[in-house]
């Protein structure tokens, strides 16, 4: 046997590092990464959400428009407009249903001879401006047959 051959041969030093783990430096770009997508994913949603809070508002105002609607078919005798809260202990409004806007305004219905306007003050929270959801709909609803006076 020779004498070369009886030396082990050890890996180098780098190797054995390696060998065991991420170096710091490592860590440190993968945490930024995984913050920097977190934030870009954020952002998305919370562009999205923002964009659909008045298409929520619309449906919202829709839901009580029908039920004022209903409630007028049903209690013939209430000339009066119904409030939303009066629509939810009437039970004609889930009551899980949320009575304020996705801004945090609460909902007004308006009811004249012959509509039912159930609206929202919108993103900047004031009554009477551009931004206001407003959903019209006919006081009684033209497809229900009424009976009575």
């Amino acid at each position: 046997m020779s004498p070369v051959a009886s030396i082990p041969i050890r890996p180098p030093r780098y190797a054995i590092a390696r060998a065991r783990g991420l170096t710091l430096v490592e860590l440190i770009v993968v945490i930024t990464l995984i913050g920097l997508l977190t934030a870009a994913i954020a952002v998305g949603v919370t562009t999205t959400f923002n964009r659909q809070r008045p298409k929520t508002a619309a449906l919202a105002c829709g839901q009580l428009r029908s039920a004022a609607q209903t409630h007028f078919i049903e209690h013939p005798e209430e000339p009066d407009c119904p409030t939303p809260e009066r629509l939810q202990e009437l039970h004609e409004v889930d009551a899980t249903t949320s009575l304020r806007d996705p801004w945090g305004t609460p909902y007004v219905l308006e009811c004249a001879a012959e509509e039912v306007v159930a609206t929202s003050a919108g993103p900047d929270r004031a009554w009477h401006t551009q931004d206001d959801v407003r959903v019209p709909g006919q006081r009684r609803a033209a497809s229900v047959a009424t009976t009575g006076p």
